[in-house]
């Protein structure tokens, strides 16, 4: 498990770092909205925050690893019940990441969500559906009119 931890602890740096970096560029267009009256905040801020917690959190594993003692080390099963659905929780979000640009986000998160509350719950397929609509729609309405971050991609793109 100690061996495993680094590892993860790496994949998770260099992912906080690439997105920070990236994050980075959008500087520029911040600064042209914001000069031209618009909010302090721009889209670098959350993804920028997101990574530094990652990166803390890396380092927290990291120093509890470095501490573990070797009785406290243990052997890590990549496939049980348990993993299988974390697998396939990841295979549906990396599909959602596919169809998310061509689709759109409400009709990309609606398909997402009935997917997980469906598998998850044992509710009809109406009440799954019903719920994946407005969940994605209350998203949309927040990030577009509250936030003024703009959703408007996909088939529905003006």
């Amino acid at each position: 498990m100690k061996k495993a931890n680094f590892i993860f602890s790496a994949i998770c740096a260099v992912l906080g770092f690439t997105v920070i970096i990236v994050t980075l560029g959008y500087k520029a267009d911040f600064l042209e909205h914001y000069n031209a009256g618009g909010s302090p905040t721009g889209p670098e801020l959350w993804p920028i925050v997101v990574s530094v917690v990652m990166l803390l959190c890396s380092a927290i594993l990291v120093a509890k690893s470095l501490k573990m003692k070797p009785e406290d080390d243990s052997q890590i099963v990549l496939w049980s019940e348990g993993s299988r659905r974390a697998y396939l929780s990841m295979l549906v979000l990396f599909i959602y990441a596919l169809i998310l640009e061509p689709l759109g986000f409400i009709i990309a998160t609606t398909l997402m969500e009935f997917v997980f509350i469906k598998w998850f719950s044992k509710k009809k397929w109406y009440w799954c559906l019903l719920i994946s609509v407005i969940v994605s729609v209350v998203i949309y309405v927040v990030f577009r009119y509250v936030l003024n971050v703009s959703l408007r991609f996909g088939i529905f793109a003006p």
